[in-house]
């Protein structure tokens, strides 16, 4: 015999959705632009020069390379703009009590305001 309660309606969700998995893959993408970014900023700043350095003559960069410190601008730009959409869908799918919002996608979209303002402050007087 089924024991049927009151609330007929129950969970509905059988498992991740569409939506739960766009949410997660934007939040990959997002911090894989944003490895891309740091290894664009650790090929972009000006390198120290070491005892080797000097001792075999080899000649390092001493100043930002400004070409890539822009498309590093453009990756911050489009992190941003990939945790603005995942916490969109997400806000628009949060309704149940046991719904949360996406941590990784805050961090991400707080890390990369903060990489384009830092930016806009530094580099852009540069051009």
């Amino acid at each position: 015999m089924k024991n049927f309660s009151l609330d007929r309606r129950g969970e509905r969700r059988s498992g991740p959705d569409v939506w739960f998995k766009m949410i997660s893959w934007l939040s990959v993408i997002g911090w894989i632009l944003m490895v891309i970014a740091l290894v664009l900023f650790d090929v972009a700043k000006p390198h120290m020069l070491t005892f080797f350095d000097r001792f075999f003559h080899v000649s390092a960069a001493t100043v930002w390379d400004y070409q890539l410190t822009l498309y590093i601008f453009f990756v911050m730009v489009a992190g941003f703009l990939i945790s603005a959409i995942g916490l969109l869908i997400n806000a628009r799918r949060h309704r149940r009590k046991k719904d949360h919002f996406s941590l990784s996608l805050m961090l991400l979209g707080i890390v990369s305001l903060f990489g384009a303002v830092f930016y806009l402050l530094r580099f852009w007087r540069q051009y």
